[in-house]
């Protein structure tokens, strides 16, 4: 079925949200902790074939982890690359992640070894972006950090989420988070 097209304008005077940045919480899930993948809704067409309204399933004691990310560090860009016949996304998530301690420090180091899927909100608290699928996995890097005594962010993990992936996600499904132990 060939592609629907519409007119490109943004729809003015909406009162929606344009600001740019992701929100102070993003959430990761490594890809071992899923038992069934988030997807379309069933015959989804147009539009829709990129929306994951299907929740993502976690195994057992399970689920997608939260993590904070200070305000003005965050942010997403999903430039376009591949030839003239072919195409995808180059996804990128920036975060700065406040502290030093012996989680952190953990993560940092067996983070860089696993894959990961990443639900990373928009500023504007309703548009979920869905980097990563069932074929293409998130990695996640931590460095740490410390700015001099009277810089804004202090010390911290400065990180990046990266990933090569055919198709821009959104998410709108519920997020299983891992439970509390």
């Amino acid at each position: 079925m060939p592609a629907s097209y519409k007119n490109l304008f943004p729809d003015w005077g909406n009162e929606k949200s344009r600001m740019g940045g992701i929100a102070q919480t993003i959430y990761l899930i490594p890809v071992g902790d899923i038992e069934t993948w988030a997807s379309p809704a069933v015959n989804a067409a147009g539009e829709a074939k990129f929306v994951h309204s299907v929740p993502f399933v976690p195994k057992t004691d399970k689920g997608f982890l939260k993590a904070y990310v200070t305000p003005t560090t965050g942010e997403l860009s999903m430039p376009a690359i591949g030839g003239r016949d072919g195409g995808g996304f180059d996804a990128s998530v920036k975060i700065f992640i406040p502290g030093n301690d012996v989680y952190l420090n953990y993560i940092a180091n067996v983070a860089q070894s696993d894959v990961f899927i990443a639900l990373i909100p928009d500023n504007d608290g309703t548009t979920i972006n869905q980097i990563g699928d069932a074929s293409h996995f998130c990695h996640l890097k931590l460095g740490y950090k410390t700015d001099t005594e009277d810089a804004e962010h202090g010390k911290g993990y400065e990180g990046e989420i990266t990933a090569k992936v055919p198709h821009k996600y959104l998410y709108t499904a519920a997020i299983p988070l891992k439970p509390a132990t």
